[in-house]
C-alpha cells in the first residue's frame, strides 16, 4: 500500500485502474493498493461475519446520520493514529461487544446500601450497566442500573433491598455499548 500526499497526479483518483490496482481517498490522502480478489467458496463462518459486517455498515450509516452520535465517533477518529473516519470507527465499535473485566461482590452481605463493583470496557464506549440480584430459589430481590464510580474507571451499584437468603444468590451483570452490542456475567454469592 502506498499513501500519495500532495501529488498533483494522484491527488483525489479513486477506483480500480488497470484491474490491478486501487485508488482510495481518506483524510486528504490518496491511498494506492493492490486488488484482492475475493475466493470462490465461502465457508459458514466467513458468511456469518460477512452478514455481521453488513449489519455494521447499516448501524454506521444511521449513526453518523445522528448529529451527537456523529460527534462522539469524529472524535475518536480524530485522536487516532490511523486514517480513520467516523463511520470507521462505528464500524469498529458495532463489531466489537463490551468486556466484563470484574465483578467484585465481596461488598455484598444482602444489606441495604451494600455496594457491588464492576470493571468493564468498550473499544469506544460503555454506554449502560444492568445489575439483576436473584435469590437462592431464584425469586428477583432486585433489579437496576449501575452508575460510573467518582474514579471514572469502576461502576458501582448500592444496593437497595434487603436479601436474608445470601447463600446461593445469583447476580447478573449486563453491558452494554452505544450500538447495543451486550455482553453478561453471571455471579454466584
Amino acid at each position: 500500500m502506498a499513501i500519495s500526499k500532495d501529488n498533483l497526479i494522484t491527488y483525489g483518483l479513486s477506483g480500480l485502474l488497470g484491474n490491478q490496482v486501487v485508488f482510495r481517498t481518506q483524510k486528504g490522502r490518496t491511498i494506492v493498493s493492490k486488488r484482492t480478489k475475493p475466493k470462490d467458496k465461502k465457508s459458514e463462518a466467513q458468511l456469518k461475519q460477512r452478514s455481521r459486517f453488513s449489519e455494521a455498515t447499516i448501524y454506521a450509516k444511521g449513526a453518523i446520520a445522528d448529529k451527537n452520535i456523529r460527534k462522539l465517533y469524529d472524535a475518536k477518529a480524530q485522536k487516532s493514529d490511523k486514517l480513520q473516519t467516523a463511520f470507521n470507527v462505528a464500524v469498529s465499535d458495532y463489531m466489537r461487544a463490551p468486556e466484563i473485566k470484574h465483578i467484585d461482590a465481596t461488598g455484598y452481605r444482602g444489606n441495604i446500601g451494600d455496594v457491588i463493583i464492576i470493571s468493564a470496557t468498550d473499544d469506544f464506549m460503555v454506554k449502560e450497566i444492568k445489575i439483576e440480584i436473584e435469590s437462592s430459589d431464584g425469586a428477583m430481590v432486585e433489579k437496576g442500573s449501575v452508575f460510573i464510580s467518582p474514579n471514572g474507571f469502576e461502576w458501582e451499584y448500592k444496593v437497595q433491598s434487603s436479601n436474608e437468603t445470601l447463600e446461593g444468590c445469583k447476580i447478573t451483570v449486563r453491558v452494554f455499548d452505544l450500538p447495543g452490542n451486550v455482553c453478561e456475567e453471571k455471579v454466584v454469592c
